[in-house]
């Protein structure tokens, strides 16, 4: 059974302004620096997706429009699988989670010792 936090208002700590100016930026850096990528098989697959791939200096250029297509394409929902399914919880929108040594015993009210 997948726990659920509780709901929650949002707590912002940057203006709508401010976190689009980060996301514009980092678009621009992953676009004209890129990123180092050790990985042949991963390489490949930004290649086919249209990425800009140098193997030889191992280095991957991210055009932003890969980018966005992909945060469109993303879930807006992902569940974090525990060893035991009862430790699943989903992370979605609205709904916090503390994380401690043992998140599950966090999330029950208690720590475990």
């Amino acid at each position: 059974m997948v726990q659920r936090g509780p709901k929650s208002g949002h707590l912002r700590f940057l203006t709508n302004d401010h976190a689009r100016d980060i996301h514009v930026s980092s678009l621009e850096v992953l676009e004209s620096v890129g990123m180092y990528c050790p990985s042949a098989k991963i390489m490949e697959i930004f290649d086919r997706a249209g990425a800009a791939v140098d193997f030889k200096e191992r280095r991957v250029r991210i055009p932003q429009h890969l980018v966005e297509e992909s945060l469109k394409k993303a879930p807006k929902e992902i569940v974090f699988c525990g060893r035991n399914a009862k430790n699943d919880i989903l992370l979605e929108d609205s709904r916090v989670y503390f994380h401690g040594r043992n998140p599950s015993s966090l999330h029950q009210g208690r720590r475990k010792r």
